[in-house]
């Protein structure tokens, strides 16, 4: 007997949340969202996020805010 794929919920922000205890088994599910469709999701333990998988081109992004952030902070003091 074939296991039922595993729901996951959808918080009012649109991130998917899979609790922790079914890592293992969303996992490349939860990759494929993000590299495909564009999907943020969070891990989460006892309804608290603990961890993102997020996009490649979102991860980009935030690499370029950082050093931007840090050119600023630099040059201001």
């Amino acid at each position: 007997m074939a296991k039922e794929p595993i729901k996951l919920e959808v918080a009012e922000d649109g991130v998917q949340e899979a609790p922790m205890a079914d890592a293992r088994a969303v996992l490349t599910q939860l990759v494929d969202d993000a590299s495909i469709d564009g999907k943020v999701s969070a891990f989460t333990t006892r309804g608290r996020r603990r961890a993102y998988v997020i996009p490649p081109a979102v991860y980009e992004e935030l690499l370029k805010l950082r050093a931007l952030a840090k050119d600023r902070a630099e040059a201001s003091g």
